[in-house]
């Protein structure tokens, strides 16, 4: 059984990624932080949010599905990582990335995002666990 963090947090990540490719940036910005940051393992800068929205907005949406989520709370923080399949769910994904967010638990806000891109993904569980 998923716990309530679990839960939680699931729910707020695939609601990003939905907002993300409705290209909904309203809904985007009231998730993420005004000093929100990303760093990914294919660029060596940080990337601040205006960047980041600019470039998810101006590519074509690719669909994503977050699974295997896991969450560790610290006070005011909650580290959530978790796979996200990009492309195609039904068949193979075309990339699985690994992503590790930091959400401010009081204002309900993602803070930094950090991604790496998977080289063997684990497979997708033929049926719900209940602990994606």
């Amino acid at each position: 059984m998923a716990t309530r963090s679990v839960s939680l947090y699931l729910d707020r990540e695939r609601g990003l990624q939905e907002s993300l490719e409705r290209r909904d940036r309203a809904a985007v910005l009231a998730l993420i932080a005004d000093e929100f940051t990303l760093r990914t393992s294919a660029a060596a800068d940080v990337e601040s949010g205006e960047d980041w929205l600019r470039r998810e907005f101006g590519s074509a949406p690719s669909g994503s599905f977050v699974r295997d989520l896991s969450v560790r709370e610290f006070d005011d923080f909650a580290i959530v990582s978790f796979l996200m399949d990009r492309g195609p769910v039904i068949r193979r994904p075309k990339a699985t990335v690994f992503v590790v967010d930091v959400w401010r638990q009081s204002t309900q806000r993602l803070l930094t995002r950090s991604m790496t891109r998977v080289a063997v993904a684990p497979p997708n569980p033929s049926r719900p666990s209940g602990k994606e």
